[in-house]
């Protein structure tokens, strides 16, 4: 019987493929996605990439690992300071989400808490990959969730509403997500009104009536930013009555 790849093995090997596959060009073009002042490192992949490697890793240790093998391996891949190698360690720690519990929680805040998601795409890549399938199966985390809106940590302050998306999506925990939307008012980093945005359109998909009723309540001090992802989704004629109420240009 062939000796079982240890996380540790598998993470060496992953770096090493990581970095032989890279293209300079593509890592140049992956970092023109965020600020000029953010550091990202990358070793120039793309997303269809980085998917096809998960699946390969994933595929290799099916069968003999656990979501206790999946987790150290996306923490050492986590402690990588490149970016693909980071959002490959979720997507192979992705494939375990039925096995998810309190622990992967715990340290997926904890890998936002110390800035090793430090840009919007991973900490949304780890919302999408780990905590929206949690808040889907645990109605718990939601409290959880509502905590982060205090903190100081840009990024767990983020999570707090993309986490939500895909549940209100679904009409689920509409109350919680109108409360954090209000909590998030008061932040003035645009990372903060965008999520908000999104998190707002994505609860009026279900209940398009009380987000209209919530955004006429709210529009005198919510963001521009906030409210103009909150409104896609109504009609244009809706859509202008509630920015030309807000007089934005």
């Amino acid at each position: 019987m062939p000796k079982k790849v240890t996380p540790k093995q598998l993470f060496d090997r992953a770096i090493k493929e990581l970095k032989e596959s890279g293209d300079p060009l593509r890592a140049e073009h992956n970092r023109s996605y965020f600020k000029k002042d953010e550091v990202i490192h990358s070793y120039g992949q793309d997303a269809p990439t980085m998917r096809r490697l998960a699946a390969g890793f994933f595929q290799e240790v099916r069968g003999d690992w656990g979501v206790g093998e999946a987790l150290e391996f996306c923490e050492r891949m986590i402690g990588d300071r490149f970016i693909e190698s980071r959002l490959v360690g979720m997507m192979v720690l992705a494939n375990y989400r039925r096995q998810f519990d309190t622990r992967i929680f715990k340290r997926a805040e904890k890998w936002l808490a110390d800035d090793l998601c430090d840009n919007w795409a991973l900490t949304d890549g780890l919302c999408s990959m780990i905590l929206m399938p949690m808040v889907l199966k645990d109605a718990k985390i939601v409290s959880k969730l509502r905590s982060w809106t205090v903190k100081r940590n840009l990024w767990l302050r983020r999570a707090s509403a993309v986490a939500l998306t895909a549940a209100v999506r679904r009409g689920l925990y509409l109350d919680d997500a109108y409360w954090i939307a209000v909590k998030l008012m008061k932040y003035p980093e645009d990372l903060i009104h965008k999520a908000n945005g999104w998190m707002l359109r994505d609860a009026g998909k279900t209940d398009p009536s009380r987000l209209e009723i919530f955004l006429m309540e709210h529009r005198p001090r919510m963001p521009r930013t906030t409210l103009r992802y909150a409104i896609e989704k109504f009609p244009e004629s809706k859509r202008r009555e509630i920015l030309g109420r807000k007089k934005i240009a």
